[in-house]
């Protein structure tokens, strides 16, 4: 715990988030925990310090995306619930593709990480 945050009890709430909103809503919450300890610089980002304090639990030691997981080799198990960190901002991949954007209006999207618990390897058949 860290001043009254029970990080176990976050994590289950991350892991009843369903839909897209309900994700961003509960990572929202918890950066807001953490932003002091980033600002302390005890973590470099708040992905690092989420990631960390609230998704390492009960063996959670690996993230990756979906792609990335098949990508080395691994299939994520079906039903497997995403964890939810902040996506590069909208402004910059919009600046890098050399587009317009409104900074005022800048939108931070999540991205879903499955954890070495939620794989399993990839069979290849013999030939």
């Amino acid at each position: 715990q860290l001043n009254g945050v029970n990080f176990d009890e976050w994590h289950e709430k991350v892991m009843q988030a369903k839909t897209y909103k309900d994700k961003r809503s509960v990572l929202k919450d918890i950066s807001g925990f953490v932003k002091e300890l980033v600002e302390k610089q005890i973590f470099s980002s708040v992905n690092e310090a989420v990631m960390t304090l609230f998704y390492e639990r009960e063996g959670n030691t690996e993230f990756h995306s979906y792609n990335d997981w098949l990508n080395k080799g691994f299939q994520v198990k079906k039903g497997a619930t995403a964890y939810p960190i902040w996506a590069r901002p909208m402004s910059e991949l919009k600046k890098e593709k050399g587009e317009q954007f409104d900074q005022e209006n800048d939108f931070h999207p999540i991205a879903k990480l499955f954890s070495n618990k939620q794989v399993y390897a990839i069979q290849t058949k013999a030939q």
